[in-house]
């Protein structure tokens, strides 16, 4: 097993000051500032290029502030190749597994399920628009959760204690996902909806720590997206 590859202080004290304004700020801001921005290209906006946006401007605040970070990992990545892709495709055969065991957990826990709110909103972002999705789903997102959840809160907080940070990356990155809609009210179902983000919190933490290098679960993040729209 490698060395979870550090983030710097400055970079930790500036990243843990961006992830709350990146989870309720800013899809408020870009929601409002995207008609200007869209008008002046001449395009009609629709939600998926609103989600584009979000994700485009929140990878550069990314690069600003963790920049160093990505780059000194992306070479690690390379430079144990073999583990890190290991990492990665193991990591989503165990995903597999975990899901499916998620699944029959909670058909046994509730009599009628409810569609997760999130992959509800994805499938229809991708019938608008879904170059544009594609592009969210598959390279932006990928690289901005990651390098927020499982770089800026999972592994400082592994040299710490191994199950708080498993746990708490795990109840960020399902609250991040379902937040939204649960503002009307907390049920029950909101449970259900975090606990199917246990199976890749669990796999995408795993193969960060197995590989070393944040670009292991990046690309692990990506292939379960593409899995997820080829079944929608």
């Amino acid at each position: 097993m490698n060395h979870v590859q550090p983030i710097g202080k400055k970079e930790l004290i500036f990243g843990l000051i961006f992830l709350p304004i990146y989870i309720f700020v800013l899809p408020v801001a870009i929601g409002y500032a995207s008609l200007d921005f869209f008008e002046f290209f001449k395009i009609s906006p629709s939600a998926a290029h609103v989600t584009l946006l979000y994700y485009f401007v929140s990878l550069i605040f990314i690069l600003i502030i963790l920049g160093s970070f990505l780059k000194e990992s992306f070479f690690a990545f390379f430079g144990r190749l073999g583990s890190s892709l290991h990492a990665t495709f193991m990591g989503y055969m165990i995903y597999v597994a975990l899901l499916y065991a998620v699944s029959i957990l909670i058909s046994i826990l509730i009599i009628q399920q409810t569609p997760n709110p999130n992959n509800e909103a994805v499938q229809n972002l991708l019938q608008q628009n879904s170059r544009a999705m594609m592009m969210s789903s598959l390279l932006l997102a990928p690289i901005v959760e990651e390098t927020l959840f499982r770089g800026l809160v999972f592994a400082p907080l592994l040299k710490v204690n191994r199950i708080a940070a498993y746990a708490l990356s795990f109840l960020i990155f399902a609250f991040y996902h379902i937040w939204q809609y649960v503002l009307s009210g907390l049920t029950p179902q909101f449970f259900i909806y975090l606990l199917q983000y246990l199976p890749g919190s669990i796999v995408l933490s795993w193969s960060y720590e197995k590989s070393g290098t944040i670009w292991s679960p990046i690309l692990l993040h990506a292939l379960i997206n593409a899995a997820a729209i080829r079944s929608f």
